[in-house]
């Protein structure tokens, strides 16, 4: 298993700037940059690829990793 494919346990590892993943039990619900993190709440709030959209996300009832970068062709 690489990196980017471990499931993150603990938000106070996350950092603002951070490219990140986040699942439902079934499928990807959010791809973007992580804008502020409360591990304290267990939240954190996302920038969402694409549209720009600022979405938050609980860590309990979620899955979420690190996403690695994806290069141009």
């Amino acid at each position: 298993m690489i990196a980017a494919e471990k499931w993150i346990q603990d938000l106070s590892s996350i950092r603002p700037g951070d490219r990140i993943e986040v699942w439902d039990e079934l499928a990807e619900r959010c791809v973007g940059t992580v804008g502020e993190v409360a591990p304290e709440f267990g939240v954190l709030w996302v920038l969402e690829a694409g549209t720009g959209t600022r979405r938050m996300f609980a860590h309990e009832g979620s899955r979420m990793r690190l996403s690695p970068l994806v290069r141009a062709a």
